[in-house]
């Protein structure tokens, strides 16, 4: 399979209420558009959520670079709250990259063992609130209704791991269907070997026994002669 350029969008929808085929078909998009390393998805989520979430981003980005400056949450490294540009550099490259985001996640309690273990990683959301009013109760909700959409999308996933894994099993037994066929190809090859030797010796037996029987007629005849 070669890797294509083209980022697909595929209908989770389809997938979850769909016919087999319907099923098959958005596993098999999947499937594809993951070489490229990403997948467009339909989704369900509510037009009004987006909008708001959107339009918030929107009013909050639109501050000074000094407004935006007042809601970094240090020590995270970037876990919550804003990061601004020429911060973060992709694994790809040595360059930072001209982007700045804002980052919450859903929180977990205090007690929680991975919180516990990782303080840094899981730390109590930073959202705008003096800048964006409202940020602070809208975050969670897009946050939750992104990860039921994750979570979904999750199965389509799974589904695409194991094609792919029965694809990579079936050939497997291919390749070893290749090799016991090769094999079986020596054996008869041996075989045919070994019976030509073993008709090569019959042949060479039989003209011994001539040559005993011919010796044996000649010595005959020479002792008749001497008596004679």
């Amino acid at each position: 399979m070669g890797v294509s350029d083209d980022i697909l969008d595929v209908d989770l929808l389809a997938f979850e209420q769909g016919s087999a085929a319907a099923r098959k078909a958005v596993v098999d998009g999947v499937l594809r558009s993951l070489e490229t390393g990403f997948v467009y998805t339909s989704h369900d989520l509510s037009e009004d959520l987006l909008d708001t979430a959107y339009g918030m981003l929107t009013e909050f980005f639109s501050k000074s670079t000094e407004e935006k400056q007042k809601f970094v949450a240090h020590g995270t490294n970037g876990q919550t709250g804003y990061t601004g540009v020429l911060l973060e550099t992709a694994a790809s490259s040595d360059k930072p990259d001209w982007k700045e985001m804002l980052n919450w996640a859903t929180p977990i309690p205090k007690g929680h063992p991975l919180r516990r273990r990782y303080p840094m990683s899981y730390p109590d959301p930073l959202l705008p609130e003096g800048a964006v009013p409202g940020s602070p109760d809208l975050g969670p909700r897009v946050g939750v209704a992104l990860g039921r959409i994750f979570v979904r999308f999750a199965e389509v996933a799974a589904c695409t791991a194991a094609k792919e894994k029965l694809e990579e099993r079936l050939m497997e037994q291919h390749k070893i269907s290749l090799r016991l066929q090769a094999i079986e190809a020596d054996v008869e090859r041996a075989r045919g070997v070994v019976s030509a030797k073993t008709k090569e010796r019959e042949g060479s037996a039989v003209e011994m026994v001539k040559r005993r029987d011919h010796l044996e007629k000649a010595q005959a005849q020479a002792m008749k002669a001497a008596q004679g």
